[in-house]
């Protein structure tokens, strides 16, 4: 009452950094305003991953059951152990499941955490586990009536069952993070159904130890019902439907975001003109440096100097020979007496 919230984000006790981590990791568990008429029924109700955590609560309900309202009687009855000593004895199966249980979590963990196996692997790995120790050793208490041996079978099965709840039982928030209560509420609820198995249980037992063997047998079907029903149809991923729905965008925010990109692009578009408009400026300046460059070393090679002229006059000297020019038709006309 005093520790508790009701989520991470309103609970009073709980560090920024832990709160952080866990809805980055988690995300939003639940909805405000939730109600009946807004959860999402038929999209929980025909999905087949939640069906798999479902029946799995069952298969592992009635196990559970029959191995702690009926194990007393049964050490009392086929095993014949004395009442007072198998009190005593009961306690190791529950001790073994309780290091079982954390220590499948912890591994889990470490798996999903370190990229090793993907969520999915993980939670259908220990829930085959779980499921196939305990499947195993009730076909075996079936068949041995030994005590010892007999006991040992009963330690661990309900050790090794231990791991199922690193696998379906916490499946809820990997397929449905918003909606893992309800989730939590349906499966164990549907699972407890597994209750009527004591019924079953007293009907084939009573006045009869040989129909212990049925007992058994038919919790190992039970539990193989489980494994197959996993393997198959369960999800690591959360599922569509259960997904966070996109905030709906005002008429203010919309002018907002238009606002600002119109402002980015016409910012690109001004850099661009002015990384364009200083290109061709040094292009104009590159291209002008060089035609003078080539003009000027054209007239020097093609107008020799002054001072070549002079020396070529001077070396040739007196091989030069004056030609008198001879008048032009102007002037003979001029010249001419008239008639």
């Amino acid at each position: 009452m005093y520790v508790a919230g009701d989520s991470p984000a309103t609970h009073r006790y709980i560090a920024e950094d832990e709160k952080k981590f866990i809805t980055d990791k988690v995300g939003t568990v639940a909805v405000k305003n939730m109600t009946l008429t807004t959860l999402p029924w038929r999209d929980m109700m025909t999905s087949t991953a939640v069906w798999a955590i479902i029946i799995c609560s069952f298969c592992r309900s009635w196990s559970f059951f029959l191995l702690l309202g009926n194990q007393l009687t049964y050490m009392k009855d086929v095993l014949h152990i004395d009442i007072k000593n198998s009190g005593l004895i009961a306690i190791f199966p529950q001790l073994g499941m309780c290091i079982v249980t954390l220590s499948s979590g912890q591994l889990s963990d470490y798996l999903r955490s370190s990229g090793k196996m993907s969520t999915e692997a993980v939670r259908k790995s220990v829930n085959t586990f779980g499921f196939g120790v305990e499947a195993i050793m009730l076909g075996c208490l079936a068949f041995i009536r030994d005590p010892v041996i007999a006991v040992t079978c009963l330690i661990i099965a309900c050790s090794g069952a231990g791991a199922v709840l690193s696998g379906f039982n916490v499946n809820h928030f990997d397929i449905a993070p918003r909606y893992a209560p309800i989730l939590m509420g349906i499966s164990n609820g549907l699972g407890a159904i597994a209750g009527v198995g004591g019924i079953a249980t007293n009907s084939m037992t009573f006045e009869n130890p040989d129909g212990w063997k049925w007992v058994f047998l038919l919790a190992m079907s039970i539990d193989i019902c489980g494994i197959i029903f996993f393997l198959v149809f369960a999800k690591g991923d959360v599922l569509p439907w259960a997904r966070e729905p996109e905030k709906e965008e005002t008429f203010n925010e919309f002018v907002r975001r238009m606002s600002t990109m119109v402002r980015s692009l016409s910012k690109r578009t001004r850099s661009r003109s002015t990384d364009t408009n200083y290109a061709k400026m040094e292009e104009e300046r590159v291209n002008s440096s060089e035609m003078k460059a080539c003009s000027k070393t054209t007239e020097n090679e093609v107008s020799p100097s002054e001072d070549n002229v002079l020396n070529e006059t001077q070396a040739v000297g007196g091989n030069l020979e004056v030609v008198p020019e001879e008048p032009s038709q102007k002037n003979l006309k001029t010249d001419r007496p008239e008639v």
